[in-house]
Order: structure tokens, then C-alpha cells, then sequence
């Protein structure tokens, strides 16, 4: 039983990791527009914050519709079914808090984190390992993306034009940055939750050595 409850934390860990540092970035306006800034939309699009308003309002939910102009249906469709990605995401991101605080709370009860503690080292180190490998895979990333792609738009809805206003906006080399940041960001929290675990265990085990 102990073994399944360190698989389950473990998994959990590494895809909250992830998740949150997704969410931390996804709505983020301030965020946008650096990238903006770094990757030449500015130079291609002088309305494009304008555009950026419409699009973060209508994928966090406070619009019902894109309704700048500038945007065709093709590229409608697609944002839809980009905004209902985000939202499962961050609702499965909210499922997987609620149960981790439920086992937690569960192993205050029984007076045993251990599992918990153990499943932590191993989510975290994980987290590392990922992080590794796909930057080390960096300059597969077209790849990689299209792969993305195919397995959440499978209707093949996220393919446009050079000149589309998506790209214009948001071109692959944004979306490389995203993804390296999300990474990135994941990787230092991982690392930070990592040292607390082992210090945490090294201080149990001189405690434990330290009483014989």
C-alpha cells in the first residue's frame, strides 16, 4: 500500500509541478508582451496588445467571443479549442491539489509522511530528469510541437498562414520560449522542493541515529 501511495504522490508532484508553472504563465499579460517585444510582433503588428487583450479575455473566460476583426474563422475555431485545453488543464491542475492536500491530511491523521515525504523526492527528481532530456532535445522542439498538436487538435485546426494574425502574433519561436520557461520554471521548483525533502530526510536519520 505504501508503495502505490509513493507512485501516486510521486506522479502527482511531478504533473502539478508542471501544471502551475503553466498556469502562473498562461494569463500573464506582462509576460506576453516581453515576448512580444523579444520576437519582432511589434514590428509586424502595430495593434497587437490590442489583439492580446481580446485573446487573454476570451480564453480566461470573461469574453464569450473573439471579436476583433482581424481574426478569421479558421483561427476562431482553433482559440476555442485552445481555451477549452487551458481549462481542463487548470481543472485537473485544481483535482490534483485537493487530492494531494486529502493524502496529506490523511498521513497527518496516521502520524506517517514518510510515503508522502518519499513520493516528493521521487516526483521532484522526476521533474529534473524531464527538464534534462527535453533540453537536451531543444533543437527538436518543431517536432516535438507538431507531435503536441496532432495529440490536442487532432481536427487539424492549427495550421495557418505566415501572414495569419495567430502567427503574426504568436510565432513558433514564442511558443519555444513559453515552453522553455514553463520547463525552466518547473526545473527550479523542483529542484528547491528536492532540497527541502532530502534535508527533511537527513534530519530525520541523524535524529533516528542520534537516539541509538
Amino acid at each position: 500500500m505504501k508503495r502505490i501511495t509513493i507512485g501516486i504522490v510521486a506522479l502527482m508532484i511531478f504533473q502539478i509541478i508542471i501544471l502551475a508553472s503553466f498556469r502562473i504563465l498562461i494569463f500573464n499579460e506582462a509576460y506576453y508582451k516581453e515576448g512580444f517585444a523579444e520576437f519582432g510582433t511589434y514590428e509586424r503588428d502595430r495593434n497587437a496588445d490590442e489583439k492580446l487583450k481580446d485573446v487573454l479575455s476570451y480564453l480566461e473566460g470573461t469574453k464569450q467571443q473573439i471579436s476583433y476583426p482581424a481574426f478569421e474563422e479558421r483561427e476562431k475555431s482553433h482559440l476555442q479549442d485552445v481555451k477549452s485545453l487551458i481549462h481542463n488543464a487548470i481543472t485537473y491542475l485544481y483535482a490534483l491539489i485537493i487530492l494531494l492536500a486529502v493524502l496529506i491530511a490523511m498521513a497527518a491523521r496516521k502520524k506517517s509522511f514518510k510515503p508522502i515525504l518519499t513520493g516528493l523526492t521521487i516526483g521532484t527528481a522526476a521533474m529534473l530528469a524531464t527538464a534534462i532530456i527535453l533540453f537536451l532535445m531543444n533543437g527538436l522542439f518543431p517536432q516535438l510541437f507538431e507531435v503536441f498538436h496532432q495529440a490536442f487538435f487532432p481536427q487539424g485546426n492549427y495550421t495557418f498562414p505566415y501572414d495569419s494574425t495567430l502567427i503574426r502574433l504568436f510565432p513558433e519561436a514564442f511558443f519555444r520560449n513559453f515552453a522553455y520557461d514553463i520547463i525552466k520554471n518547473s526545473s527550479i521548483t523542483s529542484a528547491l522542493l528536492l532540497t527541502i525533502s532530502l534535508g527533511i530526510k537527513f534530519r530525520e536519520k541523524f535524529l533516528s541515529n542520534a537516539k541509538k
